[in-house]
């Protein structure tokens, strides 16, 4: 049983589980955890989808008893991917909710935004934000659990400089800030496999004709063409702009859902060179279960953005349990450090050796809606 309670932008989540408190918990008390994330607005599909595999892991590690019998309890906010809002949130889960770790934030600004006020009360928190200069901002309690936005250009032109002759490329980024980060990482790692950047064209996530950027990539020769875009919807848009214009170069991107993409942009997204942190959810096994309990739960497939989530809540657990009994802040972060050599369902994990505890990317070519790993 869930009981929510909505006010304004805050949203309190109690996970409870199947047991009501007196079979299951007992007189103990709930161990409360934060999630700030943009749940509304243009990027709402960030916070959402991290959210429910966020939650599907409370729901069933709650399930099982909690922490030796404590019930883990999530206060949600929505920061509706405003710095400020996140600024408020993260003073308000710590002050008055008084979390002792938690899931800050689901966008890279308002992750900048709350890592000194996470650092100042000396509280964990975790993120798949991509930006690579969120974990060196000078703070020691932000944890990422996705490869940082600079390993996926670095797998994809590494290969391709290889294995496709690849001299020179053209980038698509979008307007808004993830879109500015990605698109400068391509830009920047092009030169370190001898690739030239020979334009790099800007657009609206909104925008549905790309007609004027593509028929200039086109008039350039490029090679292939990197999206630097925060969106599957319009990166399958793009790509089938390109096919109607007779543009058959090759496309690379990094770190998307490949099945949300491919409806998008159906028969022309296949062929796209796609750099993850994870080959899908045919296997291993764990990631099989996962993917089939999540579809139960919502209703539709799980994506990488909802694998995070759950991952990202597992490590807490896990934080938590090498905290107990004495679950506090200090200990709950002791506890993330010491995570070394744990595998969850993306892969392997390693904070003791860095607060980037995951950086591997493999590549996938996009066949019939699939991706086909052609490179570990």
């Amino acid at each position: 049983m869930v009981r929510i309670m909505v006010k304004r932008t805050s949203i309190v989540f109690l996970v409870i589980g199947f047991f009501f408190l007196s079979s299951a918990f007992g007189q103990e008390p709930s161990i409360k955890i934060g999630f700030i994330g943009q749940m509304t607005g243009g990027s709402a599909h960030l916070g959402q989808s991290t959210f429910k595999g966020f939650k599907m892991f409370l729901d069933e590690y709650n399930e099982k008893g909690g922490i030796r019998g404590r019930r883990i309890e999530v206060v949600v906010d929505n920061d509706e991917g405003q710095p400020a809002k996140s600024v408020t949130a993260a003073n308000k889960q710590i002050l008055k909710d008084e979390i002792v770790t938690g899931w800050a934030t689901t966008n890279t600004p308002t992750c900048y935004a709350v890592i000194p006020v996470f650092k100042d009360y000396e509280v964990p928190h975790v993120t798949q934000c991509f930006s690579p200069g969120l974990t060196k901002a000078g703070s020691n309690y932000i944890f990422r659990i996705a490869p940082p936005v600079d390993a996926y250009p670095a797998a994809v032109y590494e290969w391709a400089a290889k294995n496709m002759g690849l001299k020179n490329v053209a980038i698509i980024s979008d307007k808004g800030a993830y879109g500015q980060t990605v698109g400068d990482e391509w830009e920047n790692a092009a030169p370190k496999y001898g690739i030239k950047v020979i334009t790099r064209e800007t657009i609206n996530l909104e925008d549905k004709d790309f007609t004027g950027q593509l028929l200039k990539i086109k008039s350039l020769n490029a090679q292939a063409v990197a999206f630097g875009v925060n969106w599957e919807l319009t990166m399958g848009l793009i790509a089938k702009n390109m096919r109607k214009l007779g543009m058959d170069t090759q496309i690379v991107t990094g770190s998307l859902a490949i099945e949300r993409y491919y409806e998008a942009g159906g028969k022309a997204a296949d062929g796209t060179i796609v750099a993850l942190s994870f080959t899908g959810f045919a296997e291993p096994k764990e990631r099989v279960e996962f993917s089939q309990r999540f579809k139960v739960k919502y209703g539709h497939e799980a994506g990488v953005m909802e694998l995070w989530g759950f991952d990202g809540a597992n490590i807490i657990a896990l934080g938590l349990e090498r905290a107990y009994p004495n679950i506090t802040r200090k200990n709950v972060y002791n506890g993330i450090v010491s995570l070394s050599g744990i595998r969850l369902l993306q892969g392997v994990y390693d904070f003791k050796a860095s607060q980037d505890g995951f950086r591997r990317a493999v590549l996938v070519k996009v066949v019939n809606g699939k991706g086909v790993l052609i490179q570990e």
